[in-house]
């Protein structure tokens, strides 16, 4: 039986680019019929500094090494014709090599 890794959260800065890019382009969506992948390269912060300047990607480590990232954003929208402050999750990702380990 494998041991369970030692898990823990925190807030990732852009010196996680690279890595973050490389467990995404080993992450593809699948189904029966289709693989999806979604190219954030060369910044994978990018794209979510365009939508709000209220922005953070949170990593999740297994024993020390970045297992896969999640992205929390705030923006003003639209919500019964009314503008207010949405809270965004989104972009989760976790490396294949941890995927079923609970």
């Amino acid at each position: 039986m494998m041991k369970k890794p030692e898990v823990s959260t925190r807030i990732l800065d852009k010196s996680y680019n690279e890595e973050m890019l490389k467990i995404l382009a080993r992450s593809p969506m699948k189904s029966d019929l289709l693989e999806l992948h979604f190219d954030k390269s060369p910044d994978i912060f990018r794209s979510s500094e365009l939508w709000s300047s209220d922005c953070a990607y949170y990593g999740v480590f297994a024993d020390g090494a970045l297992a896969g990232f999640g992205m929390h954003l705030k923006y003003d929208g639209y919500i019964h014709g009314q503008i207010r402050r949405i809270s965004y999750f989104g972009n989760f990702c976790i490396d294949q090599k941890y995927h079923g380990r609970g």
